[in-house]
């Protein structure tokens, strides 16, 4: 069958030789190329259908968009209308040939119509899947955040948020089971002028983020209706149903038939902070994150001290985008005191923190590739006399006793932590990274806490 597109008409009795349609007249195939061979959806701004190229010798399967432009739709619904549809052509030229990203193949008028042809994924959306096959677990959920992080990454670097992050925009290609990100018609290009002006509020209301309901777009709003992609394929239930207004707060936990890990949990419950400075720094620094707690470290503490300093190469896929090239240089100049200082600096970065102090509760927060790395730049500069995973090993050795640790490398404390240190070689092993840049109430469990970290990023042996 080829159905004929044109709104007034869409007469369906056509055959595949038909050019031509038996009841308007108007041609069916759109430049005289692509064929429609049947509808695939309708929304607000417009119709999808299945087609085919009939100019390629295998007739590669395509889609093909079709703006709204009837008489009945308001006039500043098809202004609005007609302004995504041309910027979601712009952006997907811009977007180029990312392989989890249609490629747009054609964008063009015919008659009084508008029409986008993009490459077909073949698959079904999560939103499908998880209906059809019941919801995510944590190993699928880890594969979403880590796919779809680094579609956004791509997106992200070349000034585009996608502001409608959503499971029905979220294919599984079938061939691959790659995650696919489509529907960039509500896309925003970032500029100065439109980070600081109000935005009209596009989107789907339960995956927004707060600022984007405000008008207000960033990056990391795609971020968070990452996060609520998530509780939905955990739950099946609409995410607002575990959202609190009056708290500002959201209770998912409850919601969950199997509960999951609470590397996941604080993930999750990061990508879903209303402010925005406590949710991840960047949609790269989340992919990382994913990778590194989903899966064993690359290195081994043990054999650090021998390997190649080369984030190129060893590292380039390990770590945040925190700029660790002036602590390797303090340490390479053996400036232990402002080493340290600027060590626990890298890692509030890597956790989305300012300054130089690292509270208490966030040391499980650390990335697993961050912590590795700056444990290798103080072991590889001091010999091995140096570093986190050495004073792991002296903090289980003393029984986990803190005050026996400290004693051993030559911490003196009082009742706000660590102090009196000595700036140099000829101090006990283990003397640095010092804990006097760690907060809280409960600074003297740090020790606790960084051995209980290294070990489930299984940096420890």
């Amino acid at each position: 069958m080829s159905p004929c597109i044109i709104p007034h008409c869409n007469f369906g009795g056509n055959t595949e030789i038909d050019r031509f349609c038996r009841r308007c007249g108007a041609a069916l195939w759109l430049r005289d190329r692509y064929r429609p061979i049947k509808a695939l959806g309708q929304g607000g701004f417009g119709r999808t259908f299945l087609a085919e190229d009939c100019d390629r010798p295998s007739h590669q399967p395509c889609v093909i968009k079709q703006l709204s432009n009837g008489p009945s739709l308001p006039n500043a619904a098809l202004e609005q209308s007609l302004n995504l549809f041309e910027k979601e052509a712009r952006r997907l030229e811009e977007l180029g040939d990312h392989a989890q990203i249609p490629r747009l193949l054609a964008a063009f008028t015919q008659g009084a119509e508008r029409y986008l042809i993009q490459e077909y994924v073949e698959g079904e959306d999560l939103r499908q899947e998880a209906l059809r096959h019941g919801r995510f677990d944590e190993a699928k959920i880890w594969q979403v955040l880590e796919d779809v992080s680094q579609v956004l990454n791509f997106v992200h670097q070349r000034q585009i948020v996608h502001r409608d992050i959503k499971p029905s925009n979220i294919m599984r290609r079938k061939g691959d089971g790659k995650l696919v990100l489509i529907d960039f018609g509500v896309a925003k290009l970032l500029s100065h002028t439109a980070l600081q002006s109000t935005a009209t509020m596009i989107g789907s209301p339960e995956y927004m983020a707060p600022e984007q309901t405000r008008g207000h777009i960033v990056p990391a709003s795609d971020l968070y209706s990452l996060g609520v992609t998530c509780l939905y394929l955990m739950t099946l239930k609409p995410p607002l149903s575990f959202y609190s207004p009056a708290e500002d707060g959201w209770f998912w936990r409850e919601a969950l038939e199997t509960p999951v890990s609470d590397r996941l949990a604080e993930t999750l419950d990061r990508l879903l902070h209303t402010p925005i400075s406590k949710r991840f720094s960047s949609a790269k620094a989340l992919a990382f994150h994913a990778q590194t707690h989903k899966t064993p470290p690359p290195l081994r503490a043990k054999a650090l001290p021998t390997i190649e300093l080369d984030r190129e190469t060893e590292w380039g896929d390990y770590l945040t985008e925190v700029d660790y090239l002036p602590l390797r240089q303090l340490l390479s100049e053996q400036n232990w005191k402002e080493a340290d200082r600027v060590t626990w600096r890298c890692l509030a970065a890597a956790i989305g923190r300012p300054g130089n102090f690292v509270a208490i509760g966030d040391l499980s927060k650390i990335p697993c590739g961050d912590l590795e790395w700056v444990d290798v730049l103080w072991r590889k500069h001091s010999g091995d006399r140096f570093g986190f995973t050495l004073q792991a090993k002296i903090y289980e050795r003393v029984g986990q006793d803190y005050g026996r640790f400290c004693q051993e490398v030559g911490w003196k404390i009082n009742a706000q932590g660590v102090h009196a240190l000595e700036f140099s070689l000829d101090f006990p092993p283990g003397h640095f990274p010092s804990g006097q840049w760690v907060s809280g109430g409960t600074w003297w469990t740090q020790q606790r806490r960084l051995a209980e970290r290294l070990a489930s990023c299984r940096i420890l042996d």
